[in-house]
């Protein structure tokens, strides 16, 4: 069964790497470039979302995990205050990713595309802050921790679609001029499309206890908005999306 990709609109992109791999390097304390093969190496964006994506998003979530949870794993996700990270703004954070490699078989950098659905150079540095599309993939999950557990759904990273580009906070300036008639970069000509993923993905298992990689193309189609929930529904979804209290 072929993963199942979601797309997630108008989100603020928080710390990106994507254009390169990347990954926690214990000595400096901090996350930091790396090799494509080196242990937890990955391309990854949190992102910043509004109410109605985040319940839209956990919805989506859970259908995936309970359509393809192993008889063996929780039967029910967490709340989604505990899943997303609610911000003091009434936002919530979550994070899509996608390790370097697989079973030492590399992966290629998430398709990056300018709002016209142009496709950036794969070096492409995309800035916090940004509003961006993403294309996903659901991935229900559940894997051991010395006693404990943990189950949910990850987020894989397949595509990022730039709808505006935020400004780069410390950017240092040339202390060089121009010279006429001299090389300027240009962008990349556009093959792939956004919204339609190729299976570039590697024919090798997954992670423990996560699913299987794609074999097809899959194209990204606008879900029609869903009829209003009747008073029976909203009671279920109040319960289950629940609220974090303020602190005092």
């Amino acid at each position: 069964m072929a993963n199942e990709q979601y797309l997630i609109e108008g989100v603020k992109a928080l710390y990106p790497r994507i254009n390169k791999p990347y990954r926690y390097d214990t000595k400096l304390g901090k996350t930091a470039p790396c090799g494509q093969f080196d242990d937890n190496a990955r391309y990854s964006t949190s992102f910043l979302m509004d109410e109605d994506v985040a319940r839209a998003l956990y919805n989506k979530m859970d259908e995936a995990y309970t359509a393809r949870r192993k008889a063996s794993w929780p039967k029910e996700l967490d709340a989604p205050v505990e899943v997303f990270k609610e911000t003091e703004d009434g936002e919530y954070e979550y994070k899509t990713h996608i390790p370097c490699a697989f079973n030492k078989v590399g992966v290629d950098v998430p398709q990056q595309f300018d709002s016209q659905a142009n496709l950036l150079k794969d070096d492409f540095e995309l800035t916090g802050g940004s509003t961006v599309n993403l294309v996903v993939e659901l991935i229900p999950y559940m894997r051991k921790d010395g006693r404990d557990t943990h189950h949910g759904v990850s987020l894989r990273l397949r595509q990022v679609q730039v709808i505006k580009l935020a400004e780069r906070k410390a950017q240092a300036s040339s202390l060089l001029g121009k010279v006429e008639g001299g090389f300027v970069a240009e962008e990349q000509p556009a093959t792939p499309t956004f919204g339609s993923v190729a299976d570039n993905m590697p024919d090798v298992e997954e992670e423990v206890l996560e699913v299987e990689e794609p074999k097809k193309v899959v194209s990204i189609k606008k879900e029609p908005a869903a009829a209003p929930a009747t008073e029976k529904d909203l009671s279920g979804l109040v319960n289950k999306w629940g609220s974090k209290k303020k602190a005092d």
